[in-house]
């Protein structure tokens, strides 16, 4: 997926500061994604899925409040 959205892009402009912002927030959610992952055996699939929900709860209020999205 990678590849292939890089060969898609260089139709177009050069990276832009928002293009490493955008890759630098994906690589932190993935980062969280794998590290939920891994704790399932730990804490067990109840506690890893709540906290799976409570992560899309704050990143929401984020997008929200610090980014200054409008919802919709």
């Amino acid at each position: 997926m990678l590849l292939s959205s890089l060969a898609i892009s260089l139709k177009q402009d050069p990276f832009s500061k928002y293009t490493f912002r955008n890759i630098i927030a994906g690589l932190v959610w993935s980062t969280g994604n794998l590290g939920l992952l891994l704790a399932i055996p730990l804490i067990g699939v109840a506690v890893s899925f709540s906290m799976s929900q409570t992560g899309i709860v704050i990143s929401t209020l984020g997008g929200i409040y610090l980014l200054k999205r409008e919802s919709i």
